[in-house]
């Protein structure tokens, strides 16, 4: 379930073409030393309240978001990062199906691309990518 769903995602994220790869993305609870200089992207599933469309079998729904943070180093503007932002949004497009294992997991709606946000060293944006997968 929620670990199919992460691992779908996560290998996806990483065969972006032209994306950031493996090498420069921060999994959940895994380390990572970030190079200043260079971009990198934080993978997070976000998984919502669980749905029972049904009574009395045990088919349910799992639903949340696949949330990526895209960070670059603060002082070069937004072009990179904004077209980053957009190749992981459109390669997430809404419609898009993934399998992990016995796990088909849809994203339902066009993923979401949050403002830029900067901190002391670094501009950061957030695409969130909702999905559902029914479990059965």
């Amino acid at each position: 379930m929620q670990s199919n769903i992460r691992k779908a995602f996560e290998k996806m994220l990483v065969a972006l073409p032209n994306g950031l790869g493996s090498a420069n993305t921060a999994y959940e609870n895994a380390s990572f030393t970030p190079v200043s200089t260079q971009p990198y992207q934080l993978s997070r599933l976000v998984p919502l309240s669980v749905e029972n469309p049904t009574l009395g079998d045990n088919y349910h729904r799992e639903v949340g978001f696949y949330q990526v943070v895209l960070s670059y180093p603060k002082g070069k503007g937004v072009g990179a990062l904004s077209t980053m932002a957009d190749k992981v949004k459109d390669y997430f497009k809404r419609g898009t199906t993934l399998v992990e294992a016995t796990d088909k997991i849809v994203v339902d709606r066009t993923p979401e691309i949050s403002s830029v946000y900067i901190n002391d060293t670094r501009a950061e944006i957030t695409i969130r990518i909702r999905y559902y997968s029914d479990q059965f």
